[in-house]
């Protein structure tokens, strides 16, 4: 039997460095490919801001149609529909 767990999921895979790659995909239908290096968690907020580094825009093929140079890309959870994790052989970085 599953018992709920008092932490939340984005805290969970955000606690630690991760090596994996997200693809993000947003409610606006752009893609983005990179890895989640600063986030926040305010528990009283229903939407999360975060750091995509090393940030790629992405076609439907995921594949890449340009690069984003500085920091990344700064996105919030309320305006991402999904987002799926590779792992990091499944990339070219």
């Amino acid at each position: 039997m599953l018992t709920p767990d008092e932490g939340t999921i984005w805290a969970k895979i955000n606690d630690s460095p991760n090596p994996e790659w997200a693809v993000v995909f947003l409610n606006d239908d752009a893609i983005y490919i990179g890895q989640i290096k600063e986030w926040t968690f305010i528990p009283d907020n229903q939407d999360q801001d975060f750091l995509l580094g090393k940030a790629r825009r992405a076609d439907e093929d995921l594949s890449v149609k340009y690069e984003v140079s500085g920091r990344g890309v700064y996105l919030n959870t309320r305006d991402v529909r999904r987002i799926e994790f590779l792992k990091p052989e499944e990339t070219d970085d």
